[in-house]
């Protein structure tokens, strides 16, 4: 019995020692580099530095994060007895308001939740929610809890994340919407409905759009197609617009064509208007027809007969004639888009049905004989292989 409590009190005792951290702390190296002290991070110096109560905030959080770091255990309880906000007992409201008080309230608990301290979760999140915290800069401040919450898999403060995002948009908010929050199925919707006002509140101004894109990029292509597609006809600059297209080809190529059949006929400037027409000697690398493999596989929609009579249909009424020109070209100098022999024989016999069907609908077989006899042959041959 008496060994049983022996080895009971030992484990309680390295289980103390040892607690699990909810977050690792920022790198070594980045802190130095940033630090305004003088680079003696010896322990004599580094302890002077926490334990000056005047010292700035950032200097104060350098000395922790690496004497922590290089001495994690063997300094803990000198680490978390000299903290500034445990030993604050003396100081009344309005000083704990203050920005000295909350950047090292901050500080204190990214420690505490280093050493694996309950607390220290609580207390993130409730300083995260703090709606009378607005003083500068209460949004980076705030936001960093939530941030070393979110490494800690700990995700309790969406709504003043959210609220920061749309009114403040700091650069911590973006980053925690982007490559937290935003990879959560729970929050994932609703984040893009965010981003996706905030976008369209800016669609006059491609600039100010610009940060609210790479936003959603991070988040993942399917985000950007769910959000980007449904806004192309709307009104918007041309720049946008033409920023938009950029942004769905680089996570879409396959429906691009899809795309600039919607958008050419609404897009009133013809310099913009001219871009969206493909011009032959760039779009497939010089040749006729996208070649069959990775890179140009997915651009196969535009030398496809729905494509192509659409600029058939938009030469007689475009207007530019420098976007006619090029349309001119393209129809002149394309070719159609090799099958995959690698499919099977009856998709092959499906897809040349299909297509067939197509080109006769468009009025391209002008002669009713020359499409009867395409039609028996694919017949026959679809019988022979059956």
């Amino acid at each position: 019995m008496k060994i049983s409590l022996i080895i009971l009190v030992i484990f309680f005792l390295v289980s103390r020692n040892y607690s699990q951290s909810f977050w690792e702390l920022p790198n070594v190296d980045r802190h130095l580099l940033l630090s305004a002290f003088d680079y003696d991070t010896t322990k004599t110096n580094l302890k002077k530095i926490i334990l000056n109560r005047r010292i700035d905030p950032y200097r104060y959080f350098d000395a922790l994060v690496i004497l922590a770091q290089k001495y994690k255990e063997t300094e803990k309880d000198f680490i978390l007895s000299s903290l500034y906000t445990e030993n604050s007992d003396s100081l009344d409201g309005a000083e704990k308001a203050r920005r000295l008080y909350k950047e090292k309230y901050l500080y204190d608990n990214i420690i505490k939740g280093y050493y694996g301290l309950p607390e220290a979760v609580d207390n993130l999140i409730a300083f995260a929610n703090d709606n009378s915290y607005v003083a500068y800069p209460a949004c980076e401040n705030k936001m960093n809890a939530v941030l070393f919450l979110a490494k800690g898999g700990i995700y309790n403060n969406f709504d003043a994340l959210k609220d920061e995002y749309i009114n403040n948009y700091c650069s911590v908010s973006r980053h925690l919407i982007s490559n937290y929050y935003g990879k959560k199925l729970e929050f994932r919707q609703e984040i893009l409905t965010v981003i996706e006002g905030k976008i369209r509140e800016n669609l006059n101004d491609w600039n100010n759009t610009i940060p609210y894109i790479v936003d959603i990029e991070i988040i993942g292509c399917d985000a950007v197609t769910g959000v980007l597609d449904k806004m192309l006809t709307e009104n918007m600059s041309s720049e946008s617009r033409s920023g938009l297209l950029r942004e769905l080809e680089k996570c879409d190529m396959l429906n691009q064509p899809e795309r600039i059949m919607k958008v050419i006929p609404i897009e009133n400037d013809p310099e913009y208007r001219c871009r969206y027409y493909p011009y032959l000697p760039f779009i497939f690398n010089g040749e006729a027809a996208p070649a069959d493999n990775d890179k140009y596989r997915d651009m196969r929609g535009y030398v496809m007969p729905k494509f192509i009579n659409f600029l058939k249909e938009r030469i007689l009424v475009e207007e530019s004639q420098s976007c006619r020109e090029d349309a001119e070209y393209f129809i002149k100098k394309f070719k159609p888009f090799k099958p995959d022999s690698t499919h099977l024989l009856q998709y092959l016999m499906d897809d040349f049905q299909n297509y067939l069907e197509e080109v006769n609908n468009y009025g391209w077989i002008n002669e009713n004989t020359k499409y009867a006899e395409y039609k028996t042959q694919l017949e026959y041959a679809e019988t022979n292989i059956a």
